[in-house]
């Protein structure tokens, strides 16, 4: 996903390798109610990772789940700690009031906030902001980034 690569650059100008404290992921969507739900919500748990540049190493997860709305619905929530002592949240909501999918990544001095441009996105075309030291480093568009303008372009599914 070209916002997500973007961010990657920008953290390794900015933030030592390793210093991220921790990622706030949340991946929202409306009206899934397909029994599997994982096989979205695994490249999530791989753009954390992606993210961190580190191994899961402990990963507790809390199921909330929603019965009335067909089998195998559920919130899912993640605790975890890497490798590295980092941790991250993520909340996997298949059947909120909106489709987003958004992170905040901690460092020392820096915070990253992420919008990604999914299909039928309340936050499309993505945006990505670098507060440094409270300041407003950089707020870039989706559209300044992207690869193209058809979905699996701004999405980066091209690569898969």
């Amino acid at each position: 996903m070209p916002l997500v690569r973007k961010l990657k650059q920008m953290m390794n100008e900015n933030i030592k390798p390793g210093t991220i404290q921790n990622i706030e992921y949340q991946m929202e969507r409306y009206n899934r109610t397909d029994p599997d739900f994982s096989t979205t919500a695994i490249h999530g748990i791989d753009a954390v990772r992606y993210i961190m540049d580190c191994d899961y190493k402990h990963i507790k997860f809390f199921y909330q789940e929603l019965p009335e709305l067909g089998f195998n619905v559920a919130n899912v929530h993640m605790y975890c700690t890497f490798e590295n002592g980092a941790n991250a949240n993520l909340h996997f909501c298949p059947v909120s009031g909106a489709v987003n999918e958004r992170a905040s990544i901690n460092a020392m001095d820096n915070t990253f906030f992420l919008q990604m441009p999914m299909r039928n996105c309340y936050d499309w075309p993505g945006k990505l902001v670098h507060i440094k030291q409270n300041c407003v480093a950089a707020e870039l568009s989706g559209k300044e980034i992207s690869d193209g303008e058809e979905p699996f372009e701004t999405g980066g599914f091209y690569y898969e």
